[in-house]
C-alpha cells in the first residue's frame, strides 16, 4: 500500500517542531539513499520522479528537435497524440488508447513504476503499465537475425560497469510510438538503453535512438530520474477498451 500524502504532511509538522525546539535529527530515508548502490543490482520497484515542470515529463525528446528523415517528418505529422504541444483538437488516432501496447520507450515515460528482478541468465522488468512484462538476455547470445517483430522488441544486456547496466534492443515492429507526443519509428529501430544507479535510492535512465529509416541520426533522449520505493507492490493496471471509450 503507498503511503497517504496525509502521513508525509503530519511528518513535515513534526520536523518543523523539532527545529524549533532546537533539537537535530537525521532523517533515516536521508541517510538511507546515501548509502553506496549495491554492486550489479537494480532490483526493487522503482517510481518515476517529477520534472521541472513539475508534472511525470510524460515525453522524450532531446532540447533539439529529433534528425526527421522525409519519411520520419510525414509519420510525426500524421500523428495526433492526445497530450503535448501537438494535443489534438478533435480525435485522436493514438493506439495506445485503443489499448494497443504502448511498447519501448514510451511506457518508461508513463507515471506509473516499474519493479526489476532477476532470474539466471535473464534481468525481468515488470511494469505496472498494462501489466506488463519484459525479459532482458544476459547469457551472452545474440539477437536472431531473423527475429520476428515484437512490441518491445527483442533484448540483450550487459553490466558496463559496477552501477551501469546496459541494454541494446532490437526486432521491433514498427505499430508503436516512441512517446505519448506522436514521435515515430519503423522497423529498423535500434534502442540503447543505460542504467545508471547512482546512490541506493536513485536510477538515471538515458535512451540513445538509432533509427536510419526515420531518423537522420542517432539521438538521445533526455534523461529519466526514478527513485527506489521499497515498500511499494505493483498494482493490477489493465487496459479495458470500454474504459478507454468512455474518456475518448
Amino acid at each position: 500500500m503507498r503511503t497517504p500524502a496525509l502521513v508525509f504532511a503530519f511528518s513535515g509538522v513534526l520536523g518543523l517542531l523539532s527545529v524549533a525546539l532546537g533539537q537535530t535529527r537525521t532523517n533515516p530515508d536521508d541517510a538511507h539513499a546515501r548509502q553506496a548502490a549495491p554492486v550489479h543490482d537494480l532490483s526493487g520497484v522503482w517510481y518515476p520522479g517529477l520534472v521541472g515542470n513539475g508534472n511525470f515529463g510524460q515525453s522524450f525528446p532531446s532540447k533539439e528537435a529529433p534528425p526527421f528523415t522525409a519519411w520520419g517528418e510525414k509519420q510525426f505529422r500524421a500523428n495526433k497524440p492526445s497530450s503535448g504541444p501537438r494535443e489534438a483538437a478533435t480525435t485522436t488516432n493514438d493506439k495506445y488508447l485503443q489499448c494497443d501496447p504502448p511498447g519501448i520507450p514510451r511506457i518508461f515515460f508513463l507515471p506509473r513504476p516499474m519493479e526489476i528482478a532477476y532470474l539466471p541468465g535473464r534481468t525481468l522488468m515488470f511494469f505496472e503499465t498494462n501489466n506488463t512484462w519484459r525479459e532482458i538476455w544476459t547469457d551472452g547470445r545474440k539477437v536472431p537475425k531473423d527475429a520476428d517483430p515484437w512490441w518491445y522488441g527483442h533484448s540483450l544486456g550487459k553490466w558496463e560497469d559496477d552501477y551501469t547496466f546496459a541494454v541494446d534492443t532490437r526486432g521491433f515492429n514498427d505499430r508503436t510510438w516512441l512517446d505519448s507526443f506522436g514521435h515515430p519509428h519503423s522497423d529498423q529501430l535500434h534502442l540503447t538503453e543505460r542504467y545508471r544507479r547512482v546512490d541506493h535510492d536513485t536510477l538515471v535512465l538515458t535512451i540513445t535512438v538509432d533509427d536510419p529509416k526515420a531518423y537522420t541520426k542517432p539521438w538521445m533522449g533526455e534523461p529519466r530520474t526514478y527513485k527506489l520505493r521499497p515498500t511499494w507492490e505493483l498494482e493490477e493496471s489493465y487496459c479495458s477498451v470500454d474504459d478507454e471509450r468512455r474518456y475518448f
